[in-house]
């Protein structure tokens, strides 16, 4: 529910109210789940619409033009494979959305998009459960050179799994730019460039893309809440985050390259940084007074930081796996302390 107000909100102005209106009319249903995880129960609100709602709503967008390439939403398989292979697509063209475990491989240029001048919208996606494990033949999308690909300004959300290019266009800025997905892609960076405008920017998910070397510079991003950099083996360096007062959500699980602690705000509740070269913890982290749950299983933590027995609020702390790291000095708030794999025989506890 969350996600689908930001990315509508910034393709459409009023989109919140009108979801609001949508399901006092009953014409779109909100359901509430539940799961649990880290000692906390967390909601999730989904949204659904009746088949036969979303039938008319896509009958409406087929009576715009018989044209292929002149509707304003693109949905049809073969539609889309036609659109990107001989480069169909105009101005009228606003969103785009496949499910790419349907679709045989395709080629097209890399320019494809730059026609598409008010597209806001493209989620080339595969189903969850295609997403757990890296497959070649997931790469369905090919580009005649995959180096660079552009992109227009307009552009909202970008969801793009196992997207093949290694950058983004230097020409594209990313200002409207509300949601970035690129799952387990070839990129090595997303753009040269420092964008100081990127206020829209909530979420970017970066998962498994091992080519990654570095996230660029994130200063204009007041606004991001969620990185998602989990499994990028290459990469090597984090810009500063600790500016970034609205990020809550960090994952580098599995960054085994990255040896620096990164620099955050101190409003972050959870940080994982299992499986990380990090070997040492900075003095800095007793600023970071609302964190209660520290992972670093199974990294080459050495050094803990003193200071990390003023973190006030602490409640789990895993350093199973960790072959080197020092007996710590942990806090009273602490409730759940995990060892296993470690050379670590006593702790003490810090008292005021």
């Amino acid at each position: 529910m969350k996600r689908a107000k930001r990315i509508l909100s910034g393709c459409y102005k009023g989109a919140e109210c009108g979801i609001n209106k949508l399901v006092d009319k009953c014409l779109i249903n909100v359901s509430s789940t539940y799961s649990y995880s880290l000692r906390y129960f967390r909601r999730r609100d989904i949204i659904y619409m009746h088949d036969t709602l979303e039938e008319m709503g896509k009958g409406i967008v087929c009576e715009e033009s018989k044209t292929l390439g002149k509707c304003s939403r693109l949905w049809n398989l073969k539609d889309v494979e036609e659109v990107l292979k001989y480069n169909k697509g105009n101005d009228r063209i606003h969103g785009t959305k496949v499910d790419m475990s349907r679709m045989g491989n395709l080629s097209f240029q890399p320019s494809v998009f730059e026609s598409m001048i008010n597209l806001k919208c493209i989620f080339f996606y595969f189903p969850p459960c295609l997403l757990r494990e890296e497959h070649e033949d997931y790469k369905k999308l090919y580009a005649y050179q995959d180096d660079i690909i552009s992109l227009p300004n307009e552009l909202r959300y970008l969801r793009w799994d196992y997207c093949p290019f290694k950058s983004l266009s230097s020409s594209f800025n990313p200002k409207n730019l509300v949601a970035l997905e690129l799952p387990y892609g070839n990129m090595k960076q997303l753009w040269n460039e420092v964008h100081k405008d990127l206020v829209h920017l909530w979420k970017i998910n970066l998962f498994c893309c091992k080519n990654l070397k570095k996230i660029p510079n994130l200063l204009g991003a007041v606004n991001l809440e969620r990185l998602q950099c989990a499994n990028c083996e290459s990469l090597v360096k984090l810009p500063s985050l600790a500016r970034l007062t609205s990020l809550t959500s960090l994952c580098l699980m599995g960054c085994c390259r990255l040896k620096k602690f990164p620099e955050i705000p101190n409003n972050f509740d959870a940080l994982d940084l299992s499986e990380t070269g990090i070997k040492k913890v900075p003095d800095f982290i007793e600023r970071l007074d609302r964190l209660q749950r520290l992972t670093l299983r199974n990294s080459m933590v050495k050094d803990l930081s003193r200071n990390i027995s003023k973190l006030k609020s602490l409640e789990v702390l895993d350093l199973s796996g960790c072959p080197f790291v020092k007996s710590p000095k942990i806090p009273r708030s602490l409730i759940d302390l995990h060892l296993s794999g470690t050379q670590i025989e006593g702790v003490d506890l810090y008292s005021n």
